[in-house]
């Protein structure tokens, strides 16, 4: 599959977020994505730690904009239909990657898993 950058970028953003569901990133999810991100980088697409600012940025933007709100109704409502099947599905199978990185599934990531597969 072949991802362009703002796709990678909507996808890594996304991953990271939902990684945080249940209030801790392990290292290994975060590996994780970051394997996926350098998995799907061109050399076209510029500077890949530039690129990864761009989504450490957002997504401090993004937990800042919640204000203790729940994290999946804006990840749901106004994120992921942006997103176009193909970029859902590889969302997805890194979800499956980032959940199973830690060796623990939460209950909370497993409901995530499910809802995401549905949207």
């Amino acid at each position: 599959m072949s991802l362009n950058k703002t796709a990678l970028g909507s996808i890594t953003f996304a991953a990271f977020v939902m990684a945080a569901i249940d209030g801790f990133m392990d290292d290994d999810e975060i590996s994780a994505i970051n394997a996926f991100t350098l998995a799907h980088w061109s050399p076209d697409f510029g500077s890949l730690e530039a690129f990864m600012r761009e989504v450490d940025d957002q997504i401090v933007g993004f937990f800042e904009l919640l204000d203790g709100k729940n994290i999946e109704d804006p990840l749901f409502e106004d994120i992921l239909p942006q997103m176009n099947a193909e970029e859902k599905q590889a969302l997805t199978e890194l979800m499956v990657d980032v959940m199973q990185a830690d060796g623990v599934l939460e209950d909370a990531e497993l409901e995530l898993l499910e809802r995401l597969k549905r949207a």
